[in-house]
């Protein structure tokens, strides 16, 4: 038997199935393959779904139904919710959870915190092992690293990964979180010698004043400029934006320009923001790269090879009609190999 896809499970309820192993295919004669199949139902009711497999031979089957009941789980969790509320970034705050098993058997599960920011007894999960009739605490944690809303789930994974009651988890960070709009800014077809502005946004998306502390262009052209510097260091409230206008001159024809703004701020996750600033100015352009060679210390008698690369950076072809080595000195320069014939064309 072959397959001509994945198989997968298919109806309404098919989030509380899981295909956990596929199986070997091809299957050959007289053999067999084995698939495990994980029941995790979310609700106290019967299931239904379908596995279907989508065998190359039309005759065999390929849909198998898929069933099963919810049953009431034996483990409770109180209180329903956890609210930590404002916390400082790089702080964090601690509450308790209950844990009890309702039924007349021991359990040993895992108690597991999903959601950045939230750890049981500090960790990603810890073991609880509950005799009938028992409750336990668990520390619960919160930290934010940053600012803004976090929220999770705890689980008791009394039937499986991610399978049993649970209950919300949520804070709030305190700690400004910057935000730079739009990323990467396109100044996009510039004509040579034109101008052509844009606005930056810097919003604060968390909670607290944003401190932008420093702003620099990186541009060996110098052809980006501040249209009006702004006075640093300036603060950005919550849920407040502050644009800043750039300027960009074409100087040289080129198929991609770009560059980059940086953005130092007081925001914990995001210190500095590097925002590529790009445009494109048509015309003919040649650029060597590097643009300067130093060959180092050589003593007297010894020798030092380099590679410069020549390339059309423009968005039209470029003759190349001549390559000489020019300047005085001590020291002889020289070419190695022939060049290619000259004058010779270059596409972009």
């Amino acid at each position: 038997l072959h397959l001509d896809a994945a198989p997968f499970i298919e109806g309404d309820d098919a989030g509380a199935f899981v295909l956990a192993t596929f199986g070997d295919f091809p299957v050959g004669t007289q053999s067999f393959t084995t698939m495990d199949l994980v029941f995790r139902p979310q609700e106290e009711r019967p299931h239904q779904a379908t596995l279907v497999l989508p065998l190359a031979d039309p005759l065999a089957i390929t849909r198998i139904p898929l069933s099963g009941i919810g049953v009431p789980t034996p483990v409770e969790l109180f209180p329903a919710q956890l609210d930590f509320g404002e916390v400082e970034a790089g702080g964090s705050a601690v509450q308790t959870i209950q844990v009890h098993n309702a039924g007349t058997e021991p359990l040993s599960f895992p108690l597991r915190a999903l959601g950045a920011g939230f750890t049981v007894d500090g960790a990603g999960q810890v073991t609880l092992r509950l005799e009938p009739d028992q409750t336990t605490a668990v520390q619960v944690r919160f930290a934010p690293a940053g600012g803004g809303r976090w929220s999770g789930t705890l689980t008791a994974e009394v039937c499986g990964r991610g399978c049993g009651p649970s209950v919300q988890v949520q804070g709030v960070g305190i700690a400004p979180r910057i935000e730079v709009t739009p990323r990467p800014a396109d100044f996009g077809e510039v004509a040579l010698g034109e101008r052509a502005e844009l606005s930056l946004v810097i919003a604060n998306a968390g909670l607290g004043d944003l401190d932008v502390t420093d702003m620099q262009i990186v541009d060996d052209t110098g052809s980006v400029e501040f249209v009006a510097a702004p006075a640093l260091p300036f603060a950005v409230g919550t849920e407040e934006v502050r644009e800043i206008p750039l300027r960009f001159t074409a100087q040289v024809p080129s198929s991609r320009f770009s560059a980059t703004l940086l953005v130092d701020s007081s925001d914990p996750l995001q210190p500095r923001v590097a925002v590529p600033l790009i445009a494109t100015t048509p015309g003919a352009a040649l650029s060597a790269f590097p643009s300067a060679v130093h060959f180092g210390q050589l003593a007297l008698g010894q020798s030092a090879d380099f590679d410069v690369v020549v390339r059309a950076t423009g968005t039209a072809p470029v003759t190349l009609e001549s390559v000489a080595l020019e300047g005085e000195g001590r020291f002889r320069f020289e070419i190695l190999g022939a060049l290619p014939p000259l004058p010779m064309q270059m596409a972009p």
